[in-house]
């Protein structure tokens, strides 16, 4: 079987905007950096400053303190009014934003919670934390607290973790070359398939919003793409710098977003994979990037920096009017 096409061919345009913010967002792992996360509105996103996680609306310029801490999260998201941060030393605070209610506020044991992740399956809010002792762990999401669901051991330590849109596969990428993708049923997590397209740690990976793709980032700067229908590689991206983190969009605009170490952020046509945008997201050279994320309506992408916080306004009407409809 032929390998995967590699790299991008083609310069595209899916931008049509930039625009800078002063926020200050800090990274606290040198490998970890998944935290910023978008809001419940395009104007609206989230991001980790030392120990605090701010809540920014760009609208109206009104920036508040949505987790005040005694830790530095190294591992941060939000998703379905739900906030989640992870710390050095096993800590997890989970907050309902919506409610203004914290369901759970204590360390897990073990290490350094690498990754929190927060999706729905089978009808339900669903939590997984992976950190550095081999294990992911899984909770369920109630209205007042957070409880234990289930947990797993992976062959290494996990840095990252995403459970596919139907709920039923979860991936993972850790401390080696390989992207592991565990079947889930009924609270039982069992290997089904190993990737490799890279040499290095993977450090992130993402579904697209079908399930029909799976993306993985890796430390030795490559950015592969399988589709899971056939369970082959699509294309592979090999950049100078390692990959930190990689996103798609989602309803139907068919783009994905993966980042650089510093300065550099790529947005890819999952129409056309060869297609892409280079982001010079860094104001001056040298800065590091600490998370990417797209609006909940896609119309945004947002680029964390060590000084600022960039907004990239998308041509959405641009890819709305392709004929075809979404692919991914």
């Amino acid at each position: 079987m032929a390998g995967p096409e590699e790299d991008c061919g083609t310069a595209a345009q899916f931008t049509r905007s930039v625009q800078q913010y002063d926020l200050t967002t800090t990274i606290h792992h040198w490998q970890l950096r998944d935290l910023v996360a978008a809001g419940d509105s395009s104007d609206e996103l989230l991001c980790v400053c030392d120990s605090s996680v701010l809540h920014c609306n760009t609208a109206t310029g009104e920036v508040t303190a949505a987790l005040t801490l005694d830790w530095c999260p190294n591992s941060m998201t939000y998703a379905h009014g739900i906030l989640a941060a992870g710390g050095p030393t096993s800590q997890l605070i989970v907050k309902d934003l919506r409610e203004k209610r914290v369901l759970h506020r204590d360390p897990l044991g073990g290490s350094v919670n690498n990754a929190v992740h927060i999706s729905r399956q089978e009808g339900r809010q669903v939590l997984f934390a992976c950190n550095n002792e081999h294990i992911v762990r899984v909770f369920n999401i109630e209205p007042h607290q957070l409880t234990p669901n289930t947990h797993f051991r992976t062959p290494v330590p996990i840095n990252y973790c995403s459970l596919s849109p139907d709920g039923r596969q979860l991936a993972c990428v850790g401390d080696c070359a390989e992207t592991m993708v565990y079947v889930a049923r009924e609270s039982t997590y069992t290997r089904m398939h190993t990737f490799r397209e890279a040499h290095d740690t993977g450090i992130s990976t993402a579904w697209s919003p079908s399930g029909t793709f799976l993306a993985s980032a890796h430390q030795d700067g490559t950015l592969a793409v399988w589709d899971m229908r056939s369970q082959a590689p699509v294309h592979k991206y090999r950049r100078g710098a390692a990959c930190r983190n990689v996103k798609f969009s989602p309803g139907v605009l068919d783009l994905m977003a993966f980042a650089e170490h510093e300065d550099h952020c790529h947005l890819v046509d999952c129409r056309m994979w060869a297609a892409s945008q280079d982001l010079y997201a860094g104001c001056e050279q040298g800065h590091d990037i600490s998370g990417i994320a797209f609006s909940a309506a896609g119309d945004r992408l947002w680029v964390g920096l060590d000084e600022a916080v960039m907004a990239f306004e998308l041509d959405t009407l641009g890819r709305r009017a392709f004929g075809f409809g979404a692919i991914c």
